[in-house]
C-alpha cells in the first residue's frame, strides 16, 4: 500500500504507515498496562498492613475468572485504548492475542472486537476482521483516504457490498485527483459505493461520504438508501432525490459544499429533512457564487425540531437566504460566521437576522469580529460572526453596531446587558456621543460591561447628558480597561446623585490609587476588585 503523502483539496495529508506494526516480545514488554504493584496502594493508609493482608486474601488470579469477565474485561480494554486515538487505527489491543490461548481464544471468539474495521489497512486485514466479527453490526472507517490501488479499491467496495446489511457505521473518504479517468475502475465514488448493486444499508445509521475528486468533480450523486441513517456527514457530494426522501430519522447533518454540492442546493436538501435537530453548512470561496433556490414549497420550511444550526464562510446574501427561508424555534443555537466585503452595511447586514428574533434575547455582546445574542431564560443564542471583516478607517465592527443600535429604537428596548469588548476600536473619533445615542434607546439596560478597553472614558462621558440616560443601570465591569479613576468617581458620583446608584462595580485589583478606590467604594453598593 502506498504511504506517499496526499496533497487534496486543500488538505495535506501526511505521510504514515497505513497498517499497525507487527507484535513482538518487544512490544509486548512496553504494553500500555502495567503491573500494579498493590503494597504501594495500601503503604499510606491508615491501617494499611491489614488491608493489604486481607486483600491478598480475598484475591483472584485473573486466570481463575470466568471466560465471561475476561470477555468484559477485555471489552473495556479496547475501549480505553480506543479513547487514545491511535496511530494503528484502534487495534493497539492486539497484544491480548498474544498472553496465551485462552485469552486468544476469547479474543477471536468475540465478534464485537472485530467489528471495527479500516479501509486504509491492508485488504488481507480488512477480510481478517470482517469474517471475524461474523454477523455482527459493522463499522467501517477511513481515516487518511481509499488507496489509489484498483485492487484494493475493488476490495473495499466489496466489503460494503457483501456486509451492506450488517453496516451501521460507513465513513468513506474518497480522492481521485492524482489519477487519471482511464487509470481506475471507478468512475467516482458514487460507483464504488454501488458496485455490486444499488447501496442498500438497512441498519446504517452513522454516515461519512468525503470526496477529493479533481476529475469528476460535477458526477458524485450517490444513490444511497438507508432507512435508519441519523448523522450523515457529506463533502463534495451529493445523494440523489430518491435518497434525501428515504432519511426520515435523520437527525444531524453537515453539508460541506463543494463539487456536485452547492450553496443553491442547500434549502432544496434541508426541505427534504425538515426534521432535523443539528445542521451545520460549510463552503469554500470558490463555491460561493450561485445563488440559493427557493424550496419548492411555498412559504417557510418548518424546522421544528432544529436545536443548533452552523452556517460557515457563506456569503451575506446567501445566509440571509437560507435563514429568511427557515422557521427556527426560539431555544435553537445559531452560529453564522459570514464573509463581508463592503457591499453591505450593517443595518442590512444584520437587520433581517437580529429583528425578527431580538425579542427572545437579553443580552448582547458585541466584539470586534463577533456579535452574540443570549438570554438568562434558555439555552438559546445568536451568534455571528464577520470573517473578513473589510474596515476602513472609519469602518469598524463595533462601532458601527452601536450606531445600528441608535438607528433601530424599536428592535432593542427590552435590552438588559450590554457587553462591550475592546471598545472603541479606533483611536479616533466621537466614540461618547455614538455610545449615547446608543444608549438613549435601552431603557432597560441593568448591566454594562466594558472589558478590554483602550479608553473606557469614552462609556463615561457617554453619560453626561442632561435627561438620565439607563435609569435601571446598577452593575458596571470594566474589567481589564483602562480608564481615569477621576472620572469614574464623578460618573459614579454622578449616579448616585440622581437616585441611580451603582450598585455593583467591577475593576480590577492592581489599582494601586487607593485612595481614589476608598471614594468610590463610597459611592456604589458593593465595589469588587477582580
Amino acid at each position: 500500500m502506498t504511504t506517499l503523502p496526499i496533497y487534496a483539496h486543500g488538505m495535506w495529508i501526511p505521510p504514515g504507515p497505513p497498517n499497525p506494526p507487527p507484535v513482538t516480545r518487544a512490544t509486548l514488554r512496553h504494553s500500555p498496562f502495567k503491573r500494579l504493584d498493590i503494597s504501594q496502594v495500601f503503604a499510606d493508609r491508615p491501617g494499611g498492613d491489614l488491608l493489604l493482608r486481607r486483600s491478598r486474601n480475598l484475591a483472584t488470579g485473573i486466570g481463575k475468572l470466568a471466560d465471561e469477565t475476561l470477555t468484559e474485561i477485555f471489552g473495556m480494554v479496547i475501549e480505553m485504548l480506543k479513547l487514545r486515538k491511535s496511530s494503528a487505527f484502534e487495534i493497539e489491543w492486539r497484544f491480548l492475542l498474544f498472553i496465551c490461548s485462552r485469552w486468544r481464544t476469547i479474543m477471536i471468539d468475540t465478534a464485537s472486537f472485530w467489528s471495527s474495521i479500516w479501509f486504509d489497512w491492508h485488504p488481507s486485514l480488512v477480510q481478517l476482521f470482517a469474517s471475524r466479527s461474523r454477523n455482527h453490526a459493522l463499522k467501517l472507517h477511513t481515516a487518511r483516504g481509499i488507496s489509489h490501488e484498483d485492487s484494493e479499491r475493488t476490495n473495499a467496495s466489496e466489503v460494503i457490498a457483501s456486509n451492506a446489511a450488517r453496516i451501521t457505521c460507513l465513513k468513506v473518504i474518497w480522492t481521485d485527483c492524482d489519477a487519471g479517468p482511464l487509470d481506475s475502475a471507478f468512475a467516482d465514488l458514487n460507483e464504488f459505493i454501488s458496485q455490486k448493486q444499488t447501496a442498500s444499508f438497512p441498519r446504517l445509521t452513522d454516515a461519512v461520504f468525503v470526496s477529493y475528486d479533481c476529475i469528476h468533480i460535477d458526477q458524485d450523486f450517490l444513490d444511497v438508501h438507508a432507512p435508519k441513517l441519523q448523522r450523515l456527514r457529506l463533502g463534495g457530494v451529493q445523494l440523489n432525490a430518491e435518497s434525501w426522501s428515504a432519511l426520515t430519522q435523520l437527525t444531524d447533518l453537515h453539508l460541506d459544499c463543494r463539487g456536485s454540492l452547492e450553496n443553491e442546493d442547500i434549502l432544496r436538501v434541508l426541505e427534504k429533512v425538515s426534521h432535523l435537530r443539528s445542521c451545520k453548512i460549510i463552503t469554500e470561496s470558490e463555491y460561493m457564487e450561485g445563488h440559493i433556490r427557493t424550496p419548492h414549497s411555498p412559504g417557510r420550511i418548518d424546522m421544528k425540531s432544529l436545536e443548533r444550526l452552523t452556517i460557515n464562510h457563506l456569503k451575506w446574501p446567501a445566509v440571509r437566504d437560507i435563514v429568511d427561508h427557515l422557521s427556527i424555534p426560539p431555544m435553537a443555537r445559531i452560529e453564522l460566521v459570514v464573509r463581508w466585503e463592503g457591499e453591505f452595511g450593517v443595518d442590512v447586514l444584520f437587520a433581517p437576522l437580529i429583528a425578527p428574533r431580538m425579542l427572545l434575547y437579553d443580552t448582547l455582546k458585541v466584539t470586534p469580529k463577533t456579535i452574540t445574542l443570549t438570554s438568562e431564560d434558555h439555552s438559546g443564542f445568536l451568534n455571528v460572526r464577520v470573517f473578513e471583516w473589510c474596515w476602513s478607517e472609519d469602518e469598524y465592527l463595533s462601532e458601527a453596531v452601536i450606531d445600528f443600535i441608535s438607528d433601530s429604537p424599536t428592535i432593542f428596548p427590552h435590552l438588559v446587558v450590554l457587553i462591550l469588548v475592546k471598545f472603541p476600536e479606533s483611536p479616533d473619533g466621537p466614540h461618547d456621543i455614538i455610545l449615547r445615542s446608543a444608549l438613549a434607546v435601552l431603557p432597560h439596560l441593568c448591566e454594562l460591561s466594558v472589558l478590554r478597553s483602550e479608553d473606557a472614558d469614552c462609556v463615561f462621558r457617554a453619560f453626561e447628558n442632561e435627561k438620565l440616560l439607563c435609569p435601571r443601570l446598577s452593575c458596571l465591569d470594566l474589567q481589564d480597561s483602562f480608564y481615569s479613576l477621576e472620572l469614574l468617581l464623578e460618573f459614579v458620583r454622578d449616579r448616585r446623585s440622581r437616585g441611580a446608584m451603582i450598585e455593583c462595580l467591577e475593576i480590577d485589583e492592581e489599582i494601586d490609587d487607593h485612595a481614589l478606590v476608598s471614594l468610590i467604594r463610597s459611592e456604589v453598593g458593593e465595589l469588587v476588585e477582580a
